[in-house]
């Protein structure tokens, strides 16, 4: 791990980040890098605006290989709204360039397609994606005490269903290998 401060900014780069940029160079020669790193910078611009506009503070910032973490200082001034439009901004970001380049060229291009699935994938409700923080901000704003006291367990059961859910419209397609059984399990347990 490799660590280090920018203005008060602690940044952290992962061995994990280094190990996928080896393996997308293993499995096409590393042509479609530069257009994941776009797509990264996409979904984390989509939450950095509004979290500008909010007058928010970055805490810190930690680059890995499942991608980028923008953590902010807590602020619990701050109304649940605006933590709702931060977290969807990098997936609204991600959905709304995706279509706009199907819009202007007429076909799907890779790089349309990275950012719609990219979009969609981070709002599944699993603990360490936006939907997941998103499902939780609302319980523990909106829900009774059973609710906010069983938030976590609640969205890691719901990320359980969720991957049961993909398994099962795999399978009936037919789609079955270890890395797709790998990445549930995974996504169940992070």
């Amino acid at each position: 791990m490799i660590s280090f401060s920018l203005d008060r900014i602690k940044f952290t780069i992962d061995f994990s980040f280094f190990a996928v940029i080896a393996f997308l160079c293993i499995i096409d020669g590393g042509k479609n890098i530069i257009s994941a790193f776009s797509v990264c910078i996409i979904h984390e611009t989509g939450h950095l605006i509004p979290m500008i506009i909010s007058g928010e503070k970055i805490n810190s910032v930690r680059i890995c290989g499942a991608g980028i973490r923008i953590i902010p200082y807590k602020n619990p001034l701050k109304p649940v709204f605006m933590d709702i439009v931060i977290l969807a901004g990098g997936s609204a970001f991600n959905l709304i360039t995706g279509f706009i380049i199907i819009l202007l060229t007429e076909n799907i291009s890779l790089f349309a397609a990275m950012n719609i699935i990219i979009g969609v994938f981070n709002l599944l409700p699993y603990r360490n994606f936006d939907g997941g923080e998103i499902i939780l901000t609302l319980m523990e704003y909106y829900g009774n005490e059973f609710i906010k006291y069983n938030a976590e367990k609640i969205v890691f059961f719901m990320g359980i269903i969720t991957s049961l859910l993909i398994f099962a419209a795999a399978y009936s397609h037919g789609i079955i290998n270890l890395t797709l059984i790998f990445t549930l399990v995974y996504l169940m347990i992070i």
